[in-house]
């Protein structure tokens, strides 16, 4: 993946700091990053190129956030070419449809965005890192759309923080 990409941030009010250096830090690099409102969001995680999910240790996850959620999981089954990155604050324990992928660690109090936009930068470089659901036929594509429907179904039933 060259640069410059399309970055998309899924993230919550609570992180916004978080999402604002790293997206300092990354423009710094030459990523084009963008934070969107949701009414946006459908548009913006179709066109973006990566998309990076900062998970928080929070157990009410917000229902903006959600919808986010299931915006992604639509879009990797559109283009499985699209990457996601999870990004862990604190240790925050990975959602179901992120388990998949190898997160990086983020410390809530952190200024060192500098190195965590190179982590970043080297990680959607990475082919081996890009989502890859098993696709082959009709029975794993009626498989796959019965997981999107169980992860969907998980994310809707998470406490609401907004």
């Amino acid at each position: 993946m060259e640069l410059p990409l399309k970055v998309f941030f899924s993230h919550s009010r609570e992180n916004r700091e978080i999402a604002a250096g790293l997206a300092r830090a990354l423009k710094s690099l030459g990523v084009e990053t963008e934070e969107l409102q949701t009414q946006t969001a459908e548009k913006a995680v179709r066109e973006a190129d990566a998309v990076l999910v900062l998970i928080d240790p929070e157990k009410n996850v917000p229902r903006s956030l959600r919808r986010e959620w299931s915006l992604i999981l639509q879009a990797l089954w559109d283009n499985p070419n699209k990457k996601v990155l999870p990004l862990r604050i604190d240790q925050a324990p990975v959602p179901a449809f992120l388990k998949s992928l190898h997160p990086i660690s983020v410390a809530r109090e952190t200024d060192e965005f500098g190195e965590i936009a190179g982590q970043v930068v080297q990680a959607l470089a990475d082919e081996s890192r890009r989502y890859q659901p098993e696709r082959h036929s009709l029975e794993d594509d009626e498989r796959w759309h019965r997981r999107l429907d169980k992860i969907k179904l998980e994310t809707s039933t998470l406490p609401v923080g907004d």
